[in-house]
């Protein structure tokens, strides 16, 4: 049957949930129109999909297939910081702001560690290149530093 427009809002935000996924509204819109474009609904009243080179499937199949790439992870709840009680708003804020730097330079640093082995030591005379030194100066100054000893440059 063509001519109809279902609304599969409620089965995207639900795929959405059990993969942890956050969708924007235009998302949403996105995979709701893509899902309305390759929907087949038969005589029986049974809803098909159409997902691409001849194979057809249920909705999981097709947010499979055309979900990838959306949505923002779901951020798990962090733990606060532990406070000691009588603390005044000062000492609570910065408590709270140096959890966040934690978190933030550990991921900052695995960064910085996965782009040194991507592209190798940027300080090497035979791989030197700038603009990494930077980014790695500024993602992971101990491992920037190392590097830097590696291939005998100076700081």
């Amino acid at each position: 049957m063509k001519g109809i427009s279902i609304s599969f809002d409620s089965q995207v935000t639900s795929y959405a949930a059990a993969h942890k996924l956050q969708l924007s509204r235009e998302e949403l819109e996105h995979l709701g129109a893509t899902l309305n474009s390759i929907c087949t609904v038969d005589d029986a009243s049974q809803v098909s999909f159409d997902i691409g080179g001849g194979r057809v499937g249920s909705i999981t199949d097709a947010l499979d297939v055309f979900a990838v790439g959306m949505g923002k992870p779901v951020s798990s709840p962090t733990t606060k910081p532990s406070i000691p009680e009588g603390t005044n708003a000062t000492a609570r804020a910065l408590a709270a702001n140096a959890a966040t730097r934690d978190g933030q330079s550990a991921a900052r640093r695995t960064e910085g560690q996965a782009l040194a082995d991507q592209h190798g030591n940027p300080w090497h005379h035979r791989t030197i290149n700038r603009t990494r030194q930077g980014l790695i100066s500024n993602l992971h100054p101990q491992l920037a530093e190392r590097l830097r000893a590696e291939a005998g440059a100076r700081s």
